[in-house]
């Protein structure tokens, strides 16, 4: 990869990890709404819905890379 595609992804997985840990924080919030009894009768719909997204996203933005896949080594060839 050159370099400016390195910094660019670089810059792109941050960017992603910020917004990961911005929707862990409005779950936060969400979860400690609840937990004061803010809506006994259960969220709304509006709160439901943007729980529900943020969570989706959070998984997908906050997952792990997977690690690059290593070529095979050739077998070695047999002595004869």
């Amino acid at each position: 990869m050159t370099t400016t595609l390195e910094d660019h992804l670089a810059a792109r997985r941050a960017h992603q990890d910020a917004v990961g840990q911005k929707l862990c924080e409005i779950l936060n919030l969400i979860e400690q709404g609840q937990a004061d009894g803010l809506y006994p009768d259960g969220l709304t719909a509006e709160l439901a819905q943007v729980r529900l997204l943020a969570m989706v996203n959070a998984k997908v933005l906050c997952a792990p890379e997977p690690e690059p896949e290593e070529e095979p080594e050739a077998p070695a060839e047999p002595e004869a």
